[in-house]
């Protein structure tokens, strides 16, 4: 199992980790109590977003995934 110091390629489980930049926060690297799988999202770069998301997100600590929104 990766660490969250290193990136999992495309189609691979890893631990959520991400950024929030508002008018209210900074949140550079915020480590998530979940892992989901990491996903190419084309249709992305049309909107003028980054290329990739996630998919299939769950709590770390849970046997069974659970439905999440991000």
């Amino acid at each position: 199992m990766p660490d969250i110091r290193s990136q999992v390629a495309l189609g691979e489980r890893g631990r959520v980790v991400l950024s929030r930049l508002d008018r209210s926060f900074l949140i550079p690297n915020l480590v998530e109590r979940d892992r989901a799988t990491r996903i190419s999202t084309p249709h992305a770069l049309r909107l003028g977003l980054t290329g990739e998301g996630i998919r299939d997100p769950y709590p770390v600590l849970a046997r069974q995934a659970t439905e999440g929104l991000y």
